[in-house]
């Protein structure tokens, strides 16, 4: 929304009709009551199918037979109503915690290597990544030998007991000072085969949920050497040592990283922060509604970028390529705002196609590999007054 909602509605019903001039066919009056009766469950529900319906037919990319999925928190800043205070409640921000703002915690399960949300949360920011986890965890259809990649704000004894019972795999970074890490150290070994025990608290809610919950579970911790001569620590339920070595665990857990970029395209591209509307209801919608979209952006890339990532290889093979290649998303994203009524409303999809992947191949992207970069930590200042938008 880089411009006013009723610059917006004209645009949009101008594209509708076919129009040469701009139409003032609808009120931002009307349009925002008719919002006010949109549930934001609906959709929740258009992510479900388009998850559903890829999954279901595409042959879609997998890390030794299993799908990698990441779950990882963030933090969105909200416009100030009434809505939003009784629905997500507001929180002191700076050294004196003088400046109030409404804040909400969205949490995502994403598919790193087809870039697809399974399932999106959005609470109050005093709701914790470990709560929205649980919700993934009851919503999210799994599969099979599914990978589950956590950061380190999620360790916890009761949540990979949990996972083992669900049938889940995981690998998930722990810290140092872990009884197990220390242990291996000492002994000077970088792989190690522990068993945990979930104290009696946590046991109790488990044993409450999963009548046949064990007291105690195995964990395989290793040691990762990083190029920069640091360690890094994890914790997995991947036991079978030859079938997943040292290389294979630290290769599996730099693939989570591809959430990270997913928050960084959702807050700079689709510039989730600038909503529609200032009630609680239109953020949810904002939300739900933009990983909706970038679910389609990833289903429309998936065919092209699979046949481009072929051609590459064969190209590679040939010694006529040097590099991987891959497609610009953000030139996808573009692609997909313009056209999106011609989408959904004309229904010109097999030109869209055709067009999208001319698109794509005139502005393939080389891989360079082994570049790095200092990390920054990304900043998003929230948008201006919504009353200063652009004419």
């Amino acid at each position: 929304m880089s411009r006013s909602i009723q610059r917006e509605l004209n645009d949009l019903y101008t594209k509708l009709g076919g129009a040469d001039f701009t139409i003032a066919a609808v009120t931002k009056g009307a349009f925002t009551q008719a919002r006010s009766k949109l549930l934001p469950s609906a959709f929740k529900e258009l992510i479900d199918l388009s998850v559903r319906d890829f999954y279901q037919g595409a042959p879609y990319l997998v890390w030794k037979d299993c799908r990698l999925l990441a779950v990882d928190g963030s933090i969105l800043n909200l416009p100030r109503h009434a809505s939003i205070t009784a629905r997500f409640g507001e929180y002191g921000m700076g050294a004196d915690k003088q400046t109030v703002r409404g804040m909400a915690r969205v949490s995502l399960c994403y598919d790193v290597l087809n870039l697809m949300t399974l399932n999106a949360q959005v609470e109050s920011y005093r709701v914790s990544e470990h709560h929205l986890l649980q919700k993934h965890l009851k919503e999210t259809a799994f599969k099979k030998n599914d990978i589950l990649l956590l950061d380190r704000g999620y360790r916890s004894n009761a949540l990979m007991s949990e996972l083992l019972l669900q049938g889940l795999h995981f690998c998930i970074r722990v810290d140092a000072s872990w009884k197990a890490i220390k242990a291996l150290k000492a002994s000077n070994e970088w792989d190690g085969i522990t068993t945990l025990q979930v104290d009696e608290e946590a046991f109790a809610e488990l044993k409450h949920r999963y009548p046949e919950a064990p007291h105690t579970f195995k964990v395989r911790f290793v040691r990762i050497q990083l190029e920069n001569n640091m360690e890094q620590y994890l914790a997995t339920s991947l036991y079978d040592r030859q079938q997943y070595s040292l290389e294979d665990l630290k290769d599996l857990y730099q693939r989570r990283w591809q959430i990270e970029e997913a928050y960084k395209m959702f807050k700079t591209q689709t510039q989730w922060e600038r909503f529609s509307g200032k009630t609680a209801r239109a953020v949810e919608q904002d939300v739900f509604a933009k990983v909706f979209m970038m679910n389609c952006c990833a289903l429309f890339a998936h065919p092209i970028e699979t046949r481009v990532r072929q051609e590459t290889a064969t190209a590679q093979q040939a010694g006529t390529r040097q590099h991987k290649a891959k497609i610009n998303r953000r030139i996808l994203l573009g692609f997909l705002k313009e056209n999106w009524t011609k989408l959904w409303k004309q229904r010109k999809t097999g030109r869209m196609l055709k067009a999208l992947a001319d698109l794509l191949n005139s502005t393939i992207e080389i891989v360079r590999p082994g570049r790095k970069f200092k990390r920054r930590k990304l900043r998003i200042h929230p948008p201006g007054d919504t009353t200063y938008k652009q004419p």
